[in-house]
């Protein structure tokens, strides 16, 4: 079954919303304590552009929706490592791609 925005507790809904609103880009130096993204130490975020013929996106405009396979692979994974620091998220589209930890 398919994880629902709703779901989601505010630090996890935070993460998905400043990721859809990024679009492109990268999230950088994104601290995780006890299974969360914390909003505080800030990460940073870094726009990309990508130029091409097709500039709409599908990004779901209701309040609540089903996650896309890779956010919820994302926030299973904060949630099994615990406690950390992820280098860089890197993000298409408002969806992770690649991530590294430190």
């Amino acid at each position: 079954m398919d994880q629902m925005k709703s779901s989601l507790d505010e630090s996890e809904d935070w993460l998905v919303e400043a990721m859809r609103k990024l679009r492109y880009g990268k999230v950088e130096t994104l601290h995780v304590r006890d299974g969360k993204p914390l909003q505080y130490p800030a990460p940073a975020f870094r726009r990309s552009r990508k130029y091409t013929k097709k500039t709409e996106t599908q990004t779901p405009q209701e309040r609540d929706f089903a996650l896309k396979a890779q956010m919820s692979w994302l926030l299973s994974e904060i949630a099994e490592v615990g406690n950390g620091v992820i280098k860089s998220v890197t993000v298409q589209d408002g969806l992770p791609v690649l991530v590294d930890w430190e």
